[in-house]
């Protein structure tokens, strides 16, 4: 059997460190953690990796980088309006889980690490990148008035991004519907689309994006 190459076992490494985020968290995770699941030693980890820190932030740019890709391919055939909510829909937490949790972390180890806020910088920017996407897909097509897509990104991803962060406390439902319809109204406002959005807009919100009500 062929032995894996250094790229593979890079990998491999990778996806069992951010195996351990998700379950234990990332500040609760050692590089004991890492050779007791895959079964090798500190210096062989340490062979690919110069650092603790830089396996980890390795492992949280290749999941995040992902988890953009994909978002971006999920929008790709949908009209400018309801990739945006979609997009929100999706940022918004049906409940705190895993992956919620990963991303809460990063951003509470950028605000004491250098490398971790360059991180999020990164990750920040191409979520607000893929937001003034749609708005110049849609300006171009105009279904949007002409805007400046870049601030009109900034502060809807600002918006979305301080939802989240409420729902954390109780994402009921009717919390969240609230939540969306002031992003609709916000749209309506900053974009001034020349069909002015409403309700039912939420209601072509794909099933796997509207997920399952935590009340």
């Amino acid at each position: 059997m062929a032995r894996p190459s250094s790229q593979q076992r890079r990998d491999e490494i990778l996806d069992a460190a951010f195996a351990l985020f998700r379950s234990k968290g990332l500040l609760q995770t050692s590089t004991r953690d890492l050779t007791e699941v895959m079964g090798i030693s500190r210096s062989h980890i340490y062979h690919y990796f110069p650092n603790w820190q830089a396996l980890c932030l390795a492992a949280l740019d290749k999941y995040m980088t992902a988890d953009l890709q994909q978002m971006d391919d999920m929008l790709h055939d949908l009209p400018p309006a309801l990739a945006l909510l979609t997009l929100a829909d999706s940022i918004m937490p049906y409940e705190v889980d895993a992956e919620w949790l990963l991303y809460s972390d990063t951003w509470q180890a950028s605000a004491r690490i250098l490398a971790y806020r360059e991180l999020a910088q990164k990750v920040n920017d191409g979520w607000n990148g893929l937001i003034a996407a749609r708005i110049n897909q849609g300006c171009e097509a105009a279904i949007f008035a002409p805007v400046d897509a870049g601030q009109v990104a900034r502060q809807l991803s600002a918006m979305i991004n301080g939802y989240a962060d409420v729902l954390v406390l109780d994402p009921s439902r009717d919390n969240r519907q609230r939540a969306l319809l002031d992003i609709v109204a916000f749209m309506n406002v900053a974009l001034k689309p020349a069909q002015t959005l409403d309700a039912s807009l939420l209601d072509k919100l794909a099933p796997q994006t509207n997920g399952p009500s935590c009340e």
